[in-house]
């Protein structure tokens, strides 16, 4: 079972671990801009650190990313990942407009074993805080996998990928389910 952290919780009724709200690191009143700004640096690059990767499969543990693209026209939220031992698509659950820093956010996810090429798919939480580290879980990938880590220093709005990548990436996991 993966390391939790103090802001992490085991839900007694799914068994689950759940990423508890940070407490807001600022006292001033968030803005239109700064929701703005915030949703820019969401669409990025993050280099992860997961405990339970690194204690159980440590020569998989190195260069995890989560790659993050808003797309405004669709009204979502995609993702890529790279956990070492899986590797695939997210869908955020919220929309843009309701992206909220420093909250848990839900989210699916689809891959495929980086091993075996076995498809896997799941749910998670992410919070994404002002400061630009995220922190989340993965559930139902080899049990519950945690994962932190920062955003890295690139332009606000760039992934790497345009957002088409990330429409058909998930859609090229939809055949399996």
């Amino acid at each position: 079972m993966p390391s939790s952290t103090s802001a992490d919780r085991l839900d007694d009724e799914s068994g689950e671990y759940k990423i508890s709200p940070s407490p807001s690191v600022t006292s001033r009143e968030w803005t239109q801009e700064d929701q703005h700004e915030f949703l820019k640096s969401v669409t990025g690059v993050f280099n992860i650190t997961s405990e339970a990767i690194e204690g159980e499969w440590p020569r998989m543990s190195q260069r995890l990313t989560i790659r993050f693209h808003v797309d405004e026209e669709q009204n979502k939220i995609w993702g890529r990942f790279d956990m070492g031992i899986v590797d695939g698509s997210i869908l955020l659950n919220p929309s843009p407009g309701e992206l909220e820093h420093d909250t848990p956010m839900k989210f699916q996810w689809r891959g495929r074993q980086s091993e075996t090429g076995s498809p896997e798919k799941g749910n998670g939480e992410v919070t994404i805080s002002e400061n630009r580290t995220i922190r989340g879980v993965f559930h139902g990938m080899c049990g519950n996998i945690d994962f932190k880590g920062r955003r890295r220093l690139m332009p606000s709005g760039i992934s790497g990928q345009n957002v088409g990548f990330y429409r058909q990436s998930w859609e090229d996991y939809a055949p399996w389910w």
